[in-house]
């Protein structure tokens, strides 16, 4: 068990965690969105895409999380953040992607 947890926090640094990915990914779908390339209904459904996204992220992902928090779980995930650590991450995220 022990050897696990060494080999999971040493392996941390080349890992990226998944509320944090999810949303970069959302981004370059916003990106997407702001392509004066692309016609207008095209940038509009990429917004559409985006929101949609951000309210199921805030409603089932971010939810879980939010949970543990509740419920004082202290276990890390892959990346080695806390629940409370990787909420104040996300949240931070998420506000400057709402922001955009």
């Amino acid at each position: 068990m022990k050897e696990h947890m060494l080999t999971e926090n040493k392996n941390s640094k080349y890992l990226v965690n998944r509320e944090l990915s999810w949303l970069k990914f959302n981004d370059r779908v916003l990106a997407q969105a702001n392509d004066q390339r692309h016609p207008l209904l095209e940038r509009a459904r990429f917004l559409s895409i985006t929101q949609k996204n951000l309210d199921e992220w805030f409603m089932v992902r971010l939810a879980s999380i939010h949970q543990m928090v509740q419920l004082r779980l202290k276990s890390k995930d892959p990346t080695g953040l806390s629940p409370t650590e990787e909420l104040d991450v996300i949240s931070l995220a998420a506000g400057a992607q709402l922001k955009k």
